[in-house]
């Protein structure tokens, strides 16, 4: 409540690094995109096709005050590409081509889409959607740009979200998450559609992932 009363943009921001930060990691198809949607109250829905949506790093600023959206494309040299209108998704789809356009690379590594959400609803937080883990040439760039992200932060705490029904070990990336000592919170999805036979592999995982915190994104029942 007394941040949201701050005026000074550039003192407000500056504290807000000190702040914690969420960043959500994860491979791709997964299910971050509906974790976003649920922690900001199904306001900030991001693009959910393959390929360009996954490969620019978006910083949604969530902030409680006035009624207020803005989206911006912040370029490697600082400068900023408004992309707001009414419907946020298709915003964010424009400012990431141009991303990947600018970088003239597979991946925009060194832009970033912030997303400033305001109203009553929001609480005073910010977390980083990082592009998914995935298995072709471009898997050490991507790691790197999440352990860069995941140590800016003083109070970073990763969102790991994990499919409930993959092989863990064969998931890109699972094992940086799990040796940082950062806190963390693994976030289940895709397990509405569980049977018997899975519980063994969602029993794996949660022994595996090294982590005593955990959510679910979607309906189950215990056996």
């Amino acid at each position: 409540s007394i941040l949201s009363k701050l005026k000074d943009v550039k003192f407000y921001e500056e504290i807000n690094k000190e702040l914690p930060v969420f960043v959500i990691l994860g491979p791709q198809s997964v299910g971050k995109s509906s974790v976003i949607k649920r922690i900001t109250n199904n306001v900030v829905e991001l693009p959910e096709a393959a390929g360009v949506c996954t490969k620019v790093a978006t910083e949604i600023q969530l902030r409680k005050g006035d009624e207020h959206v803005e989206i911006v494309l912040r370029k490697p040299d600082g400068s900023e590409v408004d992309f707001t209108s009414e419907d946020i998704r298709k915003s964010v789809a424009k400012a990431q081509i141009e991303a990947i356009e600018d970088a003239s690379s597979n991946y925009a590594t060194k832009h970033t889409i912030i997303i400033k959400v305001a109203s009553f609803a929001q609480p005073n937080i910010t977390f980083i959607d990082m592009p998914g883990f995935t298995s072709n040439e471009s898997k050490d760039e991507i790691l790197k740009m999440a352990k860069d992200r995941v140590e800016k932060y003083p109070g970073t705490l990763i969102l790991h979200v994990v499919r409930g029904d993959q092989d863990y070990d064969s998931v890109l990336g699972n094992d940086f998450i799990r040796d940082t000592d950062k806190n963390k919170i693994t976030v289940l999805t895709h397990l509405d559609k569980y049977n018997e036979a899975d519980y063994t592999r969602l029993d794996y995982i949660v022994k595996k992932s090294k982590n005593e915190i955990f959510a679910v994104l979607g309906n189950i029942e215990s056996t």
